[in-house]
């Protein structure tokens, strides 16, 4: 992900979140592993499996519940497919795709159909709300891009219904593009395919995140500080300065004396060797 996304290729990544009975931990890795995808990828989508216990048939046998789930990706995959490919009344294309998701993160993604005299009501509602996305809606989002499959039938009461739906909650400022397609193949059916991105990051992320404690760093002051050459042998003005304080010893007369010579040292081994080697003339 991230050696396409530094080539600026548009990368959408596509992940399930493990059922609840998996357990804390395999949650917990599976979070971390969407927040570090989030860094690498231009667009992310999240289908938690969880959901597929929600979807209303205690029957649904485990191989059917994951079609489901399949059919939902296909339609998304389609849906943007379609917008790339097709030559519509009013194009939107790649360009647009990109425009809308590049840098976005968590990202909306349905696809929704129906037919019938309500049929511009409802496959809206179902590209907004399947039952597979993660708790997300269109509220707050900066970029929307929907497409609208149908035939010549289609009229502009139904593109007015359509577009208000999706983009009544969108953010006031939203970049907002749509595009439709005439496919006499379609026959009555009607299909609204929905690119939502540009979320802020939902409460319930930001106070889930677990922050790692920072260690507090307490300055302490030294006992006693080594004072510089500069503080012994040049002085300074400040008082109780080693300086300041050398000068006085010396000037009070502390000092010893010094004297020369071997006269000073009561075992001859106990006279320097230069001095022993080279005596200090008395004169």
């Amino acid at each position: 992900a991230n050696h396409a996304s530094t080539m600026g290729i548009l990368t959408v990544a596509v992940v399930s979140k493990p059922f609840h009975f998996e357990k804390e931990k395999r949650m917990r890795v599976a979070e971390d592993g969407i927040r570090k995808l989030k860094e690498n990828v231009d667009a992310i989508i999240v289908i938690p499996n969880q959901k597929l216990l929600d979807l209303g048939d205690p029957n649904l046998t485990y191989k059917n519940a994951y079609k489901k789930a399949d059919e939902v990706l296909l339609q998304a995959v389609r849906g943007i497919s379609d917008i790339i490919s097709s030559t519509g009344v009013q194009n939107v294309d790649f360009a647009d795709v990109k425009a809308t998701m590049v840098g976005k993160g968590i990202t909306l993604m349905g696809s929704g159909e129906a037919k019938g005299d309500n049929r511009a009501e409802e496959a809206a509602n179902r590209a907004l709300n399947s039952p597979l996305l993660d708790n997300l809606s269109i509220n707050g989002a900066t970029g929307v891009l929907y497409n609208i499959t149908a035939s010549s039938t289609l009229t502009m009461g139904e593109i007015e219904k359509i577009s208000e739906l999706i983009t009544k909650n969108a953010d006031a400022d939203a970049t907002i593009k749509f595009g439709v397609i005439e496919d006499d193949n379609a026959g009555d059916t009607l299909r609204v395919t929905v690119i939502a991105t540009g979320f802020k990051e939902s409460r319930s992320d930001a106070q889930g995140r677990v922050k790692t404690p920072q260690p507090n760093f307490v300055p302490i002051e030294p006992a006693y500080r080594q004072p510089t050459p500069g503080q012994l042998f040049l002085g300074s003005n400040r008082a109780g300065s080693g300086g300041a304080d050398l000068r006085n010893y010396v000037n009070d007369g502390n000092m010893p004396n010094m004297t020369h010579g071997p006269d000073n040292f009561d075992d001859p081994l106990d006279i320097p060797t230069f001095q022993r080697l080279n005596p200090i003339k008395k004169k």
